[in-house]
């Protein structure tokens, strides 16, 4: 894969996700029971810490009194699927933590470019590789400058997968593809919103999200206009 390839990839992979990424948020922005993401990675990394305390000292795994056949990590990882059964939807991102996560998605195309041939699943799945990509070679380089950096890859790789489709409509769930030495978008309706050839060249002339007419609640009209003369001129 060429630099270029990588470039033009990352590009239209990030228009994408961001375009996707946005849509969510504006339909969680009135809904009563969205939750920031600093309160629902709080509360999700506190089960993780608890249950990696236990694989280490699995001496306190007890089986619980009030119930045989139950043991303390089987309680904790049914509180943690309960809570993210309950919260993964609802999930509020800030459009500057869109933009960071994508920054790392795009460093990790850019730099590496992508291992998947195939389809990826959906936009969940392509975001998961690029960070798991992203972090294990910042890891293996072992800057002492990059420590933050990795913590904050590894807190969104965490939160991207709690679900399948968190951070997602999953009604407007498409497949990112790389395959045959070319990437293409398709969205939740099959259309192809870029192709891009192993030359890197897009084969379409211009951001096909452009074309899509998506309306959310807040941008429509229910109801009907009338005219001086009480006329119906729009239901």
């Amino acid at each position: 894969m060429t630099e270029k390839t990588k470039k033009e990839i990352a590009k239209y992979a990030i228009l994408y996700l961001k375009n996707r990424l946005m849509i969510k948020q504006a339909i969680l922005t009135k809904n009563e029971n969205k939750i920031s993401f600093e309160d629902f990675m709080n509360i999700y990394n506190k089960f993780q810490e608890q249950l990696e305390d236990l694989e280490k000292h699995p001496e306190k795994n007890v089986t619980l009194d009030n119930d045989q056949e139950t043991t303390f990590a089987e309680k904790i990882n049914r509180q943690k699927y309960h809570f993210i059964s309950e919260t993964a939807d609802f999930v509020l991102l800030k459009e500057s933590q869109i933009d960071e996560v994508l920054d790392f998605v795009k460093e990790s195309i850019e730099s590496y470019g992508l291992n998947h041939r195939g389809p990826y699943y959906n936009e969940t799945f392509f975001i998961r590789e690029a960070l798991d990509r992203l972090l294990k070679e910042l890891i293996q380089l072992g800057n002492k400058n990059d420590l933050e950096k990795i913590e904050k890859v590894k807190q969104f790789k965490s939160f991207f997968y709690a679900t399948e489709t968190i951070g997602f409509c999953e009604k407007l769930e498409g497949k990112l593809i790389y395959e045959d030495e070319e990437f293409f978008i398709r969205t939740h309706e099959s259309n192809k919103v870029c192709k891009i050839n192993k030359e890197g060249i897009n084969e379409w002339n211009k951001n096909k999200l452009e074309d899509e007419d998506l309306l959310i609640a807040e941008k429509m009209y229910v109801g009907k206009l009338t005219n001086s003369d009480n006329t119906i001129c729009v239901s």
